[in-house]
């Protein structure tokens, strides 16, 4: 009786140091977790010549795609950028697990058509595939077209994953939007991974 009691405590001291263990090395990850989220943002240098940094706000939708990157993250970022006729928005989650990673990439690429028909504001969205090279490991794009009272809108959503790395860039505008340029800028901030 006492050498199974003995065994169940050394059994139970073991779960807890490789559970400390494991949280010590989450959180010695967490800063590499962080550079790479960072890096993979939209930056200001990236950025054509006459767009500014403006504060992040997560696009209006009642979507939760952008929610499912970064809620169970060990590690986000955003950034936003504005011009005169439109906006480029970025979003980084670093999942704890590679699993984790490739299963909400799966789940962001069945909900995001939707997602773009659901932005608030845009009257007759229509949503098609965007032509994206592969980006890291996985990447997929959609086009967005539709109306704000008068004035014809663009809308280009990329999706990139990068190992355990999530990101997701998101280009709108009036007029016609310009996927050739917007596509280099991805390929551009995945290039720090």
């Amino acid at each position: 009786m006492r050498a199974s009691l003995t065994r169940a405590a050394l059994i139970a001291l073991t779960l807890v140091v490789v559970a400390v263990g494991s949280a010590a090395a989450t959180t010695f990850n967490r800063h590499g977790d962080q550079v790479l989220a960072n890096r993979l943002t939209l930056h200001m240098s990236d950025m054509p010549t006459g767009w500014r940094a403006v504060p992040p706000s997560t696009p209006s939708t009642s979507c939760k795609i952008f929610e499912s990157i970064t809620s169970l993250s060990t590690a986000k970022a955003e950034t936003d950028f504005s011009e005169s006729s439109g906006g480029a928005f970025s979003q980084v989650g670093v999942l704890p697990t590679l699993a984790l990673s490739k299963r909400t990439y799966l789940n962001v690429l069945t909900n995001a058509a939707g997602c773009l028909l659901k932005l608030s504001g845009v009257d007759h969205p229509r949503v098609g595939e965007l032509s994206v090279p592969r980006i890291g490991d996985q990447s997929k794009g959609w086009s967005l077209q539709g109306s704000v009272k008068t004035l014809h809108v663009h809308g280009e959503l990329v999706v990139v994953r990068i190992r355990r790395a999530l990101a997701l860039y998101l280009f709108a505008g009036f007029g016609v939007g310009d996927s050739v340029a917007e596509l280099r800028l991805v390929r551009q901030a995945a290039s720090r991974a």
